[in-house]
Formats: structure tokens, C-alpha cells, sequence
């Protein structure tokens, strides 16, 4: 009795409302009162109708309920918003496209045949621009080179190939030669006059090329010149007369005519009844031609005012092929099971073959309309040479998604009326550069036209000479030299060469041995750390136990170098005078300046 008592503390609680589940009731609702499930089908769930009142409910709208299993129901969401989902993963991707169930994306990267920049690589500063890496990508890199930029952004040039461009002529000099380094070469030209004459004659040149008055006369026709006005001559042919073409007028009347040849300038009626028989045997009677052909040497007119002349038929109404003519200038219809197509054909090599849609200044459309085949409506250019797409008179080619333009080819190249992002391979603007801009990362999302300053870029500077003078930091002594050294500078660091030769020694160094004369002082902040290599020297007495000698700068905004010593198990010391006649060095340093 106690352990039923606890069995129904436990699973009823001690409330005066705890309810025991039935297995064919719904749980009490504490406080309500009993209540059964209401009677439905697999997919229903159970809803309310009103305040505790339940119902079976059909969901709907744009999802729907399936019973999948025991205890398992399954959503498929067929639509959002009422609009029906589009099967997107069914699109096929064109080149450059990613197309997943739901989304069309652009290829990263974009190629540059498709007028990307082949990389999705970010600028990692500000100030770097694209440089194109291979024929397939560009990247974003600082710029270097022998150019002098300033603070307002103004890149300079003052050399060409390490030459200074530019140059005067002196009075009455032209220039004729501009070198590849914009130099000019100055040359006085050589300058005759116009031969003398008088109007109406012409100046013309000799056999041998020099100028001289000429006389236009005789001929066929005996044609000359004749001076009429200002800037004006007049050629008159005095015995030339056109050849004589003689016309008949008139009307001919005669009941039987037998002629070789019979041309009328209006027409020839044949009266009701009567007939007129072609040189082939045709014969024309009033119910038309019988058994031979119709030949006009000039026109044939028809009952629309067509004509028909040697350039072809003109003016026509209507031409209907294949039935009655209809609304339309051509009717062209076939009835087969294979391809109708309209062949132009030029047998021409030199010439070219088109289709021209024209409606004055307005579109000239060209309308693809069909159903009942998963092609249907779908434009298909194929070229064997290739597909040539042209629009005269500096016209756009559009693309449009809807009435939505997308981009469009210009007589200046492709252009997307939004910008392409950078992720795609683009550069995130469509602010247009001025001329002699660049492309400068302004974030890691955009380029922006921008003139280039300093800031930009880092500083460089080519091959320059420096003097390396040997000398003690205590005494400096009194030495006969042969020195001499190169630098180049990247940026902020410096790499420096030199050879120094002692050929006598009138008054000994003392202290520790130096090379001054840096053509740029070590960082004050990036001191000590130098990379300096002696390739050579000889005449350099050691300190006992010591077999090596090296540099080092002198530190922080200095501009020299000190001799230390080195050897096994013993401390870096430095190398002090006095020193040996034949004294010699040869290395070279990489250090930070700035």
C-alpha cells in the first residue's frame, strides 16, 4: 500500500489537480477539465479552433506537411511569399558563372579574356596598384622604379632610359629626330621658293624632280585651263561634243508589224484579240504569255508599280513564298519535318554576306518566337571563322536582364554598369581615371583612380658612386688611398660595395679602424643590424688567437662602418691601428636607413 502511495506521489505529484495520462485520452489540461484528441489523417496536426478547443488542421500556404514515418513529419517549402521557388540549380552556367541550387555567382576569379583581372588576391596596403602577372592574372603590387613622386600625389619622370628628356631648337630649326629617351635632334630644312608663272598655269615638276610653271593645253577636245576667281580654275573643252542619241516620238499604228527590234519609250499596246509573237515562239495574247519567256532590255513594271531593272526587283508591296502574300513585306513559309532556313549566300571571297534590320533612327529588332521544345526561343550563333557582332556608328551592344541593361560593349570596350567587386576579379569602382592615374587600393573591397604620391610608393633610387675613406676613431692618421664604392637604395634599405687600398702610410691611425662616408646614415631605431661581408683582404696584422675581421655599422644615424676581430673561444673585439703599408679590403653592407 505505502509503495503505491509513492508510485503515485511520483508520477502524479501532490497537487490536488495531478492527472494519471490515460492511453486513450489526451492529457488534462490542470484546471480545464479532460479532453480528447480530435479525429484526423497523416499530414493534419492538431491546432485549436478556439480557446482550448482542438481541431485537426491541413497545413498549407508555402509549405506542406509529409508523414514520413513513425513519429516523423517532413516540410518541403514550395514556395515564399506565395511566389512560386524557381529551380535555379537547373540553369545551366555560362563561362565565368557558378550556379548552385538557389544563386548564379560569377566565377572567382574573373578571367582576364573576360575582362577580369584574373585574381582574387586583396591589396594587402594601401597604395599598391595591378600589374598584370602573366597573360592570365594581375596583382596588386608597390610600385618601383627610377620615378620621383610627390607629396600631392604627382608621379615624375625626369629621366627616360637614366637620360633627361627634352630640348630646344634655335631659330629657324625643326626637329626630325626624337630619340627613344624624348631627346630631340635639331636639323635646318632646306627651303626653295614657287617657280615663277602666270594664271592660268599650274606648277608641275621636270623629269628630275624640280618645279617649274606648267601650261595645260591641247589633247582630245583641246581642253585648257582658265583662271575664273580667287582659288578657281575652269577647264574648257573647246571640240569635245557628247554623241548623238536620236529618239522617235509618237504613236505606230499597223494591224501586223514584222519587226527585227521594236523600242518604245512609254510602251507597246496590242489590241483585244490580237497576239504578239516573241523571237523564242512565245506567244502574248490577252490571257498572258504561252511557251516562251518574257525578256526586257530595261524594265518590266507590274500592276503594284514594282519594277523589275537589270539591279533587280524594286519597289515591290509583298512577296509572299511558300503562300498569298499577308500582312507582311515577306511571307516565307515551309512545311517539313527539318530545319526551314533562309540562305544568303555571297560567291564573292572578297565581299561579305548580312542581314540589315532597320527602322530609321529606331530599333531594328529581330523577334525569336517558338514553343514545344525545351530550345524554344534560344538565339544560336556558329561561325566556322568566327561570330562577328557589330554595331555601326559607334552604337552600344546591350545586354539586358528584363528591361534591366547589365552591361554593354562600347566603341571603347566592355562595360558593366555596376562595378565588378574585387572578390570577382574586378576593382569595385566605376569612377573613371584621369589621364596618367592609377589604380590604388583604397580598402580591401576597392580601387580608386588616384594620382600617385609618395605615400604610395616606396623610394628608389639606381647605382650611385660613394667614397669609402679608411681612418682611426681616436687618431685618424694620414694615409695615400686608392678607394671607391657603389649604393642602391629600395625603399629603406641600402646596399652599399667598396674596395679600399692603402698605398702608404705618412702617419699612423690609432684607436679602432673605420670606414666613413655612407652615402645614406643607419636608422636611429634600426641600428646593429647590418649585414656586411668582407669577400677579400690582405695586410691586416690579428691579434693573437684571432683569424677572422668583419663590419659593422657605427650606430644609430651614423654613417660609417667599424673593423671588429673574431676568432675560436675568443670575444668579438675591435680592430685598432696602427696598420700594415698594403692595407686592403674588399666587401659589402645591406643596412636600414630612415
Amino acid at each position: 500500500m505505502i509503495l503505491i502511495l509513492a508510485l503515485l506521489m511520483l508520477f502524479c505529484g501532490g497537487v490536488a489537480n495531478a492527472q494519471i495520462v490515460s492511453p486513450m485520452l489526451a492529457p488534462a489540461n490542470p484546471g480545464v477539465g479532460a479532453t480528447s484528441l480530435p479525429s484526423g489523417a497523416p499530414p493534419q496536426v492538431v491546432g485549436y479552433s478556439a480557446a482550448n478547443t482542438g481541431e485537426s488542421e491541413t497545413v498549407g500556404g508555402d509549405f506542406t506537411f509529409a508523414r514520413t514515418g513513425p513519429n516523423a513529419y517532413t516540410a518541403t517549402i514550395t514556395k515564399i511569399n506565395g511566389t512560386a521557388v524557381g529551380a535555379l540549380a537547373t540553369l545551366n552556367a555560362g563561362t565565368g558563372l557558378t550556379a548552385t541550387a538557389t544563386t548564379l555567382s560569377l566565377t572567382a576569379p574573373v578571367t582576364v579574356g573576360l575582362g577580369g583581372t584574373g585574381t582574387t588576391t586583396a591589396p594587402t596596403t594601401g597604395g599598391q596598384v595591378l600589374v598584370a602577372q602573366s597573360v592570365s592574372a594581375y596583382g596588386a603590387v608597390t610600385m618601383t622604379g627610377d620615378c620621383s613622386i610627390t607629396s600631392a600625389g604627382a608621379i615624375t619622370c625626369p629621366k627616360i632610359n637614366g637620360v633627361t628628356p627634352g630640348g630646344t631648337c634655335s631659330g629657324g630649326q625643326f626637329v626630325n629626330v626624337i630619340s627613344a629617351s624624348g631627346v630631340p635632334t635639331c636639323a635646318t630644312p632646306a627651303i626653295t621658293g614657287v617657280p615663277s608663272g602666270t594664271a592660268p598655269q599650274m606648277v608641275g615638276y621636270t623629269a628630275g624632280g624640280v618645279a617649274e610653271s606648267e601650261t595645260v593645253s591641247g589633247g582630245a577636245g583641246s581642253c585648257s585651263f582658265t583662271r575664273t576667281g580667287a582659288n578657281a580654275y575652269q577647264m574648257v573643252c573647246t571640240t569635245y561634243a557628247p554623241t548623238a542619241s536620236p529618239t522617235f516620238t509618237g504613236t505606230v499604228t499597223a494591224a501586223t508589224t514584222n519587226v527585227t527590234q521594236l523600242t518604245a519609250s512609254t510602251g507597246v499596246t496590242v489590241s483585244a484579240g490580237g497576239t504578239l509573237t516573241g523571237p523564242d515562239g512565245g506567244i502574248w495574247t490577252n490571257s498572258g504569255i504561252n511557251d516562251g519567256t518574257i525578256k526586257a532590255t530595261t524594265q518590266f513594271t507590274f500592276p503594284d508599280l514594282a519594277t523589275y531593272t537589270t539591279a533587280g526587283l524594286n519597289n515591290s508591296k509583298a512577296i509572299g513564298i511558300g503562300q498569298v502574300v499577308g500582312g507582311d513585306p515577306l511571307d516565307i513559309t515551309n512545311n517539313q519535318a527539318a530545319a526551314t532556313q533562309i540562305t544568303i549566300l555571297n560567291g564573292n571571297a572578297t565581299g561579305t554576306t548580312g542581314l540589315l534590320l532597320e527602322n530609321g533612327t529606331n530599333l531594328g529588332n529581330l523577334f525569336l518566337n517558338g514553343s514545344g521544345s525545351s530550345n524554344a526561343n534560344t538565339l544560336v550563333l556558329s561561325g566556322g571563322q568566327g561570330v562577328f557582332i557589330v554595331a555601326n556608328n559607334s552604337q552600344q551592344i546591350q545586354f539586358h536582364s528584363g528591361a534591366t541593361n547589365l552591361g554593354y560593349f562600347a566603341t571603347n570596350g566592355f562595360h558593366l554598369v555596376n562595378p565588378l567587386e574585387i572578390a570577382s576579379g574586378g576593382t569595385g569602382t566605376a569612377t573613371a581615371p584621369t589621364v596618367g592615374q592609377a589604380l590604388v587600393a583604397t580598402s580591401t573591397s576597392a580601387y580608386a583612380p588616384t594620382t600617385l604620391a609618395t605615400t604610395n610608393l616606396s623610394d628608389v633610387s639606381g647605382i650611385t658612386a660613394w667614397t669609402p675613406v679608411l681612418y682611426g676613431l681616436t687618431t685618424a692618421g694620414s694615409m695615400t688611398s686608392s678607394n671607391s664604392g657603389i649604393a642602391y637604395r629600395i625603399g629603406r634599405l641600402v646596399y652599399v660595395s667598396f674596395v679600399v687600398y692603402i698605398s702608404a702610410i705618412a702617419s699612423q691611425p690609432a684607436g679602432q679602424m673605420a670606414i666613413s662616408g655612407l652615402p645614406l646614415a643607419v636608422s636611429p631605431t634600426q641600428s646593429q643590424s647590418d649585414a656586411c661581408v668582407l669577400t677579400g683582404w690582405t695586410n691586416i696584422s690579428l691579434p693573437t688567437n684571432y683569424t677572422f675581421v668583419g663590419l659593422k655599422d657605427g650606430g644609430a644615424s651614423s654613417t660609417i662602418l667599424q673593423f671588429y676581430v673574431s676568432g675560436n673561444n675568443n670575444s668579438i673585439a675591435a680592430l685598432n691601428g696602427p696598420i700594415n703599408n698594403g692595407f686592403y679590403v674588399l666587401g659589402s653592407c645591406t643596412y636600414i636607413t630612415g
